[in-house]
């Protein structure tokens, strides 16, 4: 077991001196106020650091998150585990982090395919961020019911618009019949109306010759 005063000797936060788990996630902290996007980034120091300083929880955790490193979920994996931390041992806002944690969970926000939820996703989470608290974010954003509801709306909305699409094929063939068919009546009656045209004429010449 590593001594309990040894730092954390991870590169990613050679501008802090951790010894603790409370130390670590104020780092991370202020490690997102500038990183943005690569804020709560994880290297093999900081899992060695947590197996051996966490409880049980958050070993279990880490073990969850190297075992999905390399999935779509791997995101939310490590959200979660952040999410555990601060609500263990920080026990206050964490409003960077919690930005940086909006980042990472991009893609999860992706899943939802209408434009109008996401949208009132990004609304609610921007509360909790400014709060910053990360579990809310992680809740709202892995709702699994809300996913589904976003999947069956969608299917259902590209079913009308398919169905839309089909009755205007449906009245473009129809309207493209009726100019055919308009042109074709105009091309057989043509020779008539122009010969009819022409009686016309002579009668007229008739008229006013005789």
């Amino acid at each position: 077991k590593l001594c309990q005063d040894l730092a954390c000797r991870s590169p990613l936060l050679k501008h802090s001196y951790v010894t603790n788990l409370s130390e670590l996630i104020d780092a991370y902290n202020t490690r997102a106020e500038t990183a943005s996007a690569e804020g709560i980034l994880i290297d093999n120091h900081v899992l060695v650091f947590l197996l051996a300083r966490g409880d049980s929880t958050i070993q279990s955790l880490v073990i969850q998150l190297m075992q999905n490193r390399n999935t779509p979920n791997a995101a939310e994996k490590l959200v979660e585990l952040f999410s555990t931390l601060q609500r263990i041992y920080a026990r206050k806002p964490l409003p960077h982090l919690c930005r940086a944690v909006v980042v990472a969970l991009e893609p999860a926000i992706g899943k939802y395919k209408n434009r109008i939820t996401r949208n009132i996703i990004l609304a609610e989470i921007g509360k909790h961020v400014a709060a910053g608290q990360i579990r809310p974010i992680l809740q709202f954003i892995s709702n699994k019911q809300r996913v589904e509801q976003d999947a069956l709306a969608f299917m259902e909305a590209k079913r009308r618009y398919e169905e839309n699409l089909d009755e205007q094929k449906v009245a473009f063939t129809t309207l493209e019949n009726l100019q055919k068919a308009a042109r074709d009546e105009t091309l057989i009656y043509a020779p008539i109306i122009s010969a009819a045209g022409a009686m016309f004429s002579f009668v007229v010449l008739l008229y006013f010759v005789l």
